[in-house]
């Protein structure tokens, strides 16, 4: 029964974060998933159901967001067309290679990975910047979207936390988001099948509640909820200056970081 209120408490604080932060959510639930599946599921597979599971909490989130900056119009059309092609090649390459990958070494790319954004983060918010719109480079684009989508989706992270930084150099912020969640969408279903199809074709059941690597309890209780809290993290944001809460976020993912590799 504790264990279902962890999720509660995971899907809350994913909420949370989307509230205050726009976004975030995955590198709120994807830590906590890694430190409690190796406690539900065999060693071997805990990681892969960490990362699907998050993976599949994404969709909920890209779709609803997708849709109102659709409404909007925020978004870059031939950005979508160019970045399309390698972020769907990215989420079809990153479920087989987590597939692919020891338990060990994935845990050390996940914990490296989650410390060098949170280091990042950290550093660029002490540094003042000017933007700078450039024109559009496509072979670039074509490049980073692939290897974007593919680092994003080994850890099972949402595509915008490597993605919105480079394309934030062709349009300016709220276009980017926008650009973004509607390339997030194919990225997470892709993504999420990939784990699915993965998970079925090992032949490792931890559970009779997964489909493939997905846990669905978790992913359940997680994305209903973070469904729900987005609110009260805007209400924070009211309240609280954004860069303090940026810096508290960036401290908690730099110790969740460490825990992850210890």
């Amino acid at each position: 029964m504790l264990i279902y209120v962890v999720y509660l408490l995971t899907g809350a604080l994913g909420g949370i974060i989307i509230g205050a932060l726009g976004s975030g959510s995955s590198l709120a639930i994807l830590p906590v998933l890694s430190l409690i599946f190796p406690t539900l599921f065999p060693e071997a597979i805990s990681l892969q159901v960490a990362i699907a599971t998050c993976m599949a909490t994404l969709i909920i989130g890209s779709a609803s967001g997708a849709l109102s900056y659709k409404k909007s119009q925020l978004y870059d059309v031939h950005l979508i067309k160019l970045c399309l092609p390698g972020v769907i090649a990215g989420a079809i390459i990153a479920p087989q290679l987590a597939g692919a990958l020891s338990v060990h070494w994935l845990r050390w790319y996940i914990g490296l990975l989650i410390l060098f954004i949170a280091v990042y983060k950290l550093t660029k918010s002490f540094r003042s910047h000017q933007e700078v719109t450039k024109p559009i480079e496509p072979v670039l684009i074509v490049i980073v979207s692939i290897i974007s989508s593919t680092l994003s989706g080994l850890a099972g992270i949402a595509l915008g936390i490597l993605m919105i930084p480079f394309l934030s150099r062709y349009s300016d912020h709220r276009t980017v988001l926008g650009t973004n969640l509607m390339l997030a969408v194919p990225y997470a279903i892709i993504g999420s099948a990939g784990y699915i199809f993965s998970g079925l074709q090992s032949g490792h059941t931890g559970s009779n509640l997964m489909l493939g690597y997905v846990y669905l309890p978790a992913f359940l209780i997680i994305s209903i909820t973070m469904a729900t809290f987005p609110p009260i993290g805007l209400k924070l944001a009211k309240n609280v200056s954004i860069k303090v809460i940026q810096n508290i976020f960036y401290i908690y993912l730099l110790c969740i970081g460490i825990a992850i590799l210890l």
